[in-house]
């Protein structure tokens, strides 16, 4: 397998659609990242929706920035199979339901909540991405307990990435 210098890091896609699903992520989070995605090599990346988690082309995703995290091939191999593994593992709504309170309340629901919706076997898009990254040995400095698109967006912000999108 080829390695490209892509593989392996977390795309954070921007800009959704006004009123879509994505532009309500955006509103409540107060970011301007709506969804993640792991790119997987030639061009492809996995993706955890609605519908289950999937394959998408990375070309399907108009105005997204990636993480530049130091990956070994060895992360990169481990990353893809991981990802490959994961197809079709249903979406986790009550992650997304959970995300959605703590974000309009402001408070961090208990560690029990984000135990149980973090323990289901079902995938939101930002918990795909640390799950993954955390299976391979990664810990990415995401401060939350259950995941989303925002925290990403937070830590590309810090590390500097979000200077360009494609």
């Amino acid at each position: 397998m080829i390695y490209d210098r892509r593989m392996g890091q977390v795309g954070i896609v921007l800009r959704a659609r006004k009123w879509s699903t994505g532009w309500w992520v955006e509103k409540i989070t107060k970011s301007p990242a709506h969804h993640v995605v792991i790119h997987i090599g030639s061009g492809s990346c996995i993706s955890a929706e609605p519908g289950g988690v999937r394959i998408r082309r990375n070309d399907r995703y108009k105005h997204i920035i990636w993480t530049d995290f130091d990956l070994t091939d060895e992360q990169k191999h481990s990353m893809y199979w991981l990802a490959i593994g994961r197809q079709g593992i249903p979406y986790n709504y009550p992650a997304f339901l959970v995300l959605g309170l703590e974000f309009l309340t402001g408070l961090p629901a208990p560690g029990w909540v984000a135990d149980r919706v973090n323990g289901l076997n079902r995938e939101t898009c930002s918990q795909l991405a640390h799950d993954i990254y955390h299976a391979v040995g990664l810990n990415p400095a995401l401060h939350a307990h259950i995941i989303a698109p925002a925290h990403w967006y937070r830590l590309a912000q810090h590390e500097g990435w979000t200077n360009t999108t494609k």
